[in-house]
């Protein structure tokens, strides 16, 4: 399999135009629209990852529903189950990432949205991920259990602004991917999503 990546870009009166070719075994692509995410205040903080928020009516959130907390200027809990609801509120727990803020801090509520993308993490040639709003992705396997990435909890993704990992040094993930579970984080609109994974050397 091969593609390519291209790079156009000007910058202090210099331009730029790399292309560098990707070769592969095999390839899992990706994408999916998430839904915008609703917004509301931390009613109640119970602990670090769990607590009560205040969504208003209609909004549509169910028991066992898993959910991505937005907060702050890159706060991210992710993974939240749902274990209640009323008809203004979600009560959750369960979460990892950012410990949750103080009650009454806005918290931007994205539901998230399995994407199958079955991959080889350790002989990955290239990795690519976009979205138009921001978004959260929790690389997991096969048993739903989330993978580091780069030693981090996931990826943060800001709006249109590309995460590239084009076969240097150490491949950002350390096992066998079977999907990502991504979300929106922004109240305002719905996010597409796109995400391309090159892996196994080529033959």
């Amino acid at each position: 399999m091969k593609g390519s990546v291209q790079i156009i870009a000007v910058l202090c009166g210099e331009s730029f135009n790399v292309t560098q070719p990707i070769s592969s075994r095999s390839g899992a692509p990706g994408d999916a629209t998430l839904p915008a995410a609703q917004t509301g205040p931390l009613t109640t903080r119970t602990s670090d990852t769990a607590g009560v928020i205040t969504l208003g009516a209609g909004h549509g959130r169910q028991v066992n529903d898993l959910v991505d907390l937005y907060f702050g200027a890159n706060g991210v809990q992710y993974g939240a189950k749902i274990s209640a609801v009323d008809a203004t509120t979600i009560t959750f727990s369960l979460g990892a990432g950012t410990v949750l803020p103080i009650a009454t801090t806005p918290i931007n509520v994205g539901l998230q949205v399995p994407i199958s993308l079955r991959c080889d993490g350790t002989t990955m040639q290239a990795l690519v991920a976009n979205s138009a709003r921001v978004s959260h992705l929790d690389f997991q396997n096969a048993a739903n259990a989330s993978l580091n990435f780069n030693g981090s909890p996931g990826l943060l993704l800001q709006p249109n602004s590309p995460y590239l990992w084009l076969g240097q040094g150490t491949p950002p993930l350390p096992a066998a991917v079977d999907h990502v579970c991504a979300s929106c984080g922004d109240p305002l609109g719905s996010a597409l999503i796109k995400i391309a994974a090159p892996w196994g050397p080529a033959a």
